[in-house]
Parts: C-alpha cells; sequence; structure tokens
C-alpha cells in the first residue's frame, strides 16, 4: 500500500488483530465466519482506498461510502439494488429509479448547493442506463407516525420531459 496515513494503519492493525482473534477460536467454522468478514471489510477499504483522493482516508469517511454502498461492487449478472451515489462509473442494460417524489428525490432537507448536487445524482442515475430506463412514485405514502401523505412526482421528470409540470 503506498502513500499510507496514520489512519489506514490503523484500519491495518483492526484487520490483523481480527485475523490473530480468528486463528485463536477452536471452531473451524468460528474461523471461517470471522476470515470471511475480514475479507469483505478489506474489499470495502481497497475500494474506498481507490475511489477516495490521497490523504482523505478518515474512518469516519470510511463508514459513510460503506452505508452508502460505494463500495460495494455489483456482480455483472443478476439484479443489483444500489443507490444513485454507488453507481457512478457503471452501466446497466436496464435501471429502474424508484421514489421519483418531491421530498424524497430532491431530498426534502436539500438547499441551495445540495440541490444542485441532488440534480447531478440524478443525471447520474440516469445515465447508467444502456437500453432502458424505468421511473416510479407513489401516489401516497405511509408516514412513519401512521398518516397517509399524497406524494408528487420529483420535479426532475418534468424537467426531462416525462411529466408535465402542474
Amino acid at each position: 500500500m503506498t502513500n499510507c496515513t496514520k489512519q489506514d494503519f490503523k484500519f491495518i492493525n483492526a484487520m490483523d488483530y481480527l485475523d490473530d482473534y480468528a486463528a485463536k477460536k477452536r471452531s473451524q467454522e468460528d474461523r471461517a465466519l470471522i476470515m470471511q468478514d475480514i475479507r469483505i471489510w478489506q474489499n470495502h477499504y481497497d475500494e474506498f482506498l481507490r475511489s477516495q483522493p490521497g490523504g482523505q482516508h478518515s474512518l469516519t469517511s470510511l463508514l459513510a461510502q460503506i452505508a452508502l454502498g460505494t463500495t460495494q461492487q455489483p456482480r455483472q449478472e443478476g439484479l443489483a439494488l444500489l443507490t444513485v451515489h454507488s453507481s457512478k462509473g457503471m452501466e446497466f442494460d436496464v435501471v429502474v429509479i424508484m421514489g421519483m417524489t418531491e421530498g424524497t428525490f430532491p431530498d426534502y432537507r436539500a438547499k441551495h448547493a445540495a440541490l444542485v448536487e441532488e440534480k447531478r445524482n440524478a443525471f447520474v442515475a440516469v445515465t447508467r442506463s444502456k437500453r432502458l430506463i424505468c421511473f416510479s412514485y407513489p401516489k401516497t405514502k405511509m408516514m412513519p407516525w401512521g398518516d397517509v401523505w399524497q406524494q408528487k412526482p420529483s420535479r426532475y421528470l418534468s424537467d426531462i420531459g416525462i411529466i408535465r409540470k402542474s
């Protein structure tokens, strides 16, 4: 590994610690499960290092990238469920973008620069399709407190000419 930061070594040390811990387990099954987890974390970390500019390899940033799904690489066949953030750089024959309602996409909290970023993410998601793109949105949404809210299609659907502006 080149250009390792102090944070990188902490991660490497944690993986070494888990490897030592696994070696001390009596059960072959326990050792195998721990080793499988170590490989998964190392794959996340390797993808994270390749995708982040040098010197920006904090544990917080790694965990955020894992939560967003950007460190997972989809398989070549079958169905891949991704966030719009993790689809960057990939192409698929068919892309389905769900939840295209105001307040969901774009997010209701997005203002100014964040709203511009949301629009850019929508563009990236749309351009991932090689053959077919499908959008979906619910007419109503059950809120966590039990209310049912009427939903409006996302402004992005009217921006690309799929739905007329209301």
